[in-house]
């Protein structure tokens, strides 16, 4: 039987519990923080840029002072990518957040397309080892709770309620104390 994209979008398959809620929060820090930054690539690169060579920023962001000069001369076109990537991966932490399985697919293929975009645009000096250890634990922990935590009519009462009341077809009683 082919489903609908109706009920794909609103049947949850995967149990979401303090498991995946723990960790999710980060999932998307991370990706906010990319959306902005894309987002500032976009429309503010030149107003950061002429902001970091006046010399107006932090001490503490001095040591990455070319690294950021680096980047906020990106072309625009990598900005993009960053941007429907960062969207993409924040959309997928709130399907997994809510018990979707797509979630994590949706997920897993667009951290590695946010990891591959800086590779496209800037060699392996856009890569960093940090980032791939934590994507490639993060994908992994994701697909290891997807597999272990599966949403079934057994954890849900109210289902079987609902089932039971579909084949008897006799209203539910509330037993009285």
């Amino acid at each position: 039987m082919a489903r609908t994209i109706r009920e794909k979008i609103t049947t949850k398959d995967m149990r979401s519990s303090w498991g995946i809620r723990c960790v999710l929060p980060l999932s998307m820090l991370v990706a906010t923080g990319l959306l902005c930054f894309g987002l500032a690539g976009l429309f503010f690169s030149s107003d950061v840029i002429s902001f970091i060579e006046q010399g107006r920023i932090p001490d503490y962001l001095y040591f990455w002072r070319e690294n950021l000069l680096f980047f906020f001369r990106a072309n625009k076109a990598f900005y993009v990518f960053m941007t429907i990537l960062s969207a993409f991966s924040l959309y997928a932490c709130v399907l997994m957040w809510s018990g979707h399985r797509s979630g994590v697919s949706l997920y897993a293929v667009s951290k590695v397309g946010l990891l591959a975009v800086p590779v496209m645009f800037f060699s392996y000096r856009g890569l960093s080892y940090g980032d791939v250890m934590l994507a490639v634990l993060f994908i992994v922990y994701y697909y290891i709770y997807m597999l272990r935590h599966p949403y079934t009519a057994e954890n849900n009462r109210n289902q079987i309620a609902d089932q039971r009341n579909k084949d008897t077809e006799k209203p539910i009683q509330k037993k009285e104390n």
